[in-house]
């Protein structure tokens, strides 16, 4: 097992800056995710993590040790690749076990080792297939024995998952983590998918542009996301960002919204921060997760204070199966709430919706931070 720390790293090609000051420290057998829409340089971290890629300045220390010049094999990693990487001539024992081959690992010790990642990857029955005879999970499973066999210090996954379908994605996700928890080894895995990292994770690392934008735990990134970029990425439906004015009285603070309305609104707001009272009276932008807003059910209006009801007509309802996601206008802007199947809402209908207000958010609309 390992630590990794990465210090203020830059990769440039040519004049083009991919990562731009990089830093986070990853603690012995934590699960890390880097997470990003394409192109934001979370591949080419992973890259330079591995060594397959030179560091155009900073460091990457793994235990403490710089590694910045040390070969590939010899940084003690493993990485799964999103393509597998395997080789179509050879059978699976032998694509798992040719690497231990080519280090001299007697045959016997080779032969013990195969038997016990294959059955810990239910693998057994496909040793004596070759690649083109397999499933694209069974691939995966392959490509993941590979790297388990060496027993490294960190495994790097780089969007392992991308090829599959949806239900084996789901079960993949699942055996990923079951080996994390068996294991406990040190692993960082590139996605580009959010449920997977929320649902992967000990801590996430963000990235947009070249730049961490947040690291935390999937908590912490869900709940107070640190900018508009992570509350927008975050989530299988987008946080709701609704455009108003702060303001205040002695005891309280609210969000009026006038764009695309008709009268004002004045949203009452429960958490509150006395920093805000510097910023009464300027823009800001109101953010609330689709779970909390839905329609009003029997005991809401018990909850005063905690919450405000707005009548809207419905524009769209996109039943999810075990959701309906029901999106209306506020505010100028397209407002998606999660309603239940049972709840029976239908296009053109006018309904009556609770906005729950504990975990609200408010973000600066000039430089998108959470304030």
């Amino acid at each position: 097992m390992a630590t990794l720390h990465i210090r203020n790293v830059f990769k440039r090609f040519g004049q083009t800056e991919v990562l731009k000051g990089i830093t986070l420290d990853v603690a012995d057998g934590e699960f890390l995710v880097l997470v990003g829409p394409s192109g934001c340089g979370k591949s080419t971290l992973l890259n330079l993590i591995a060594g397959l890629e030179t560091i155009s300045e900073g460091d990457i220390l793994i235990d403490d040790a710089v590694v910045n010049d040390v070969h590939p094999k010899d940084r003690d990693i493993a990485m799964v690749f999103q393509s597998y990487a395997l080789y179509p001539t050879m059978t699976v024992r032998r694509n798992i076990t040719f690497g231990l081959k080519i280090r001299g690992v007697p045959k016997a010790e080779r032969e013990a080792m195969v038997r016990e990642v294959a059955e810990m990857l239910q693998i057994s029955p496909l040793l004596n297939r070759k690649p083109a005879q397999l499933s694209g999970g069974q691939r995966q499973r392959v490509a993941m024995g590979r790297a388990l066999v060496r027993d490294p210090a960190i495994f790097l996954f780089d969007e392992p998952l991308s090829n599959l379908d949806a239900k084996l994605r789901v079960e993949m996700r699942h055996e990923i983590k079951r080996l994390h928890q068996t294991l406990g080894r040190t692993v960082v895995y590139v996605t580009h998918d959010q449920i997977e990292a929320m649902t992967l994770a000990t801590r996430i690392a963000v990235m947009h542009q070249g730049i961490i934008q947040q690291y935390g735990t999937a908590e912490e990134i869900y709940n107070q996301p640190a900018n508009l970029f992570v509350a927008g990425f975050m989530g299988s439906q987008p946080m709701n960002f609704i455009d108003g004015t702060l303001e205040a009285d002695a005891e309280k603070f609210w969000v009026t919204v006038r764009k695309g309305e008709a009268e004002g609104l004045s949203i009452a707001l429960v958490d509150t921060d006395p920093a805000w009272r510097a910023r009464v009276g300027s823009a800001v932008v109101l953010g609330l997760r689709p779970e909390r807003i839905r329609p009003v059910r029997d005991g809401d209006e018990a909850s005063n204070g905690v919450h405000y009801i707005l009548q809207r007509a419905v524009d769209v309802v996109e039943p999810t199966g075990a959701d309906t996601m029901v999106f209306f206008s506020l505010g100028g802007e397209t407002v998606s709430a999660r309603a239940r199947p049972q709840d029976g809402v239908v296009a053109g209908q006018t309904i009556r919706l609770r906005f729950g207000m504990r975990g609200a958010c408010l973000f600066d609309p000039e430089s998108g931070q959470r304030l």
